[in-house]
């Protein structure tokens, strides 16, 4: 959903490519579903660099009722919702000042963790 979509996209298309079940939609709508058919050992990846994307957020939170461990891409901020949220957070530094030139420099490091996590 939003800014953090193709980050989303480019994390789905290397989990796969590590033989892991991945799926990713950019839609609310379409992730409803997804989420219902996951259980306990399940994990959901999260990622939002504000921690407060509405959308994002509800997934999260339906995913946790499912059983499954949800894991956040967010900046660091311990009083956002999705830091409170999630089982493990892999932190951004808070780069945003202006937000034409923050959201690149998000962008880039939520790739940075997707990829470090694919290593």
């Amino acid at each position: 959903v939003g800014g953090s979509a193709s980050s989303a996209m480019d994390a789905c298309y290397k989990f796969t490519k590590l033989g892991y079940v991945s799926m990713m939609s950019p839609d609310f709508h379409t992730m409803l579903p997804l989420v219902a058919n996951l259980e306990k050992g399940d994990v959901f990846v999260a990622i939002s660099t504000s921690g407060r994307t509405k959308d994002v957020l509800e997934i999260a939170r339906f995913a946790k009722k499912q059983d499954a461990t949800v894991i956040a891409i967010t900046k660091l901020d311990t009083s956002s919702p999705l830091y409170k949220e999630a089982d493990i957070k892999l932190c951004l530094p808070d780069v945003e000042q202006d937000h034409r030139i923050g959201s690149m420099a998000s962008r880039m490091t939520q790739l940075n963790i997707i990829d470090a996590l694919y290593l």
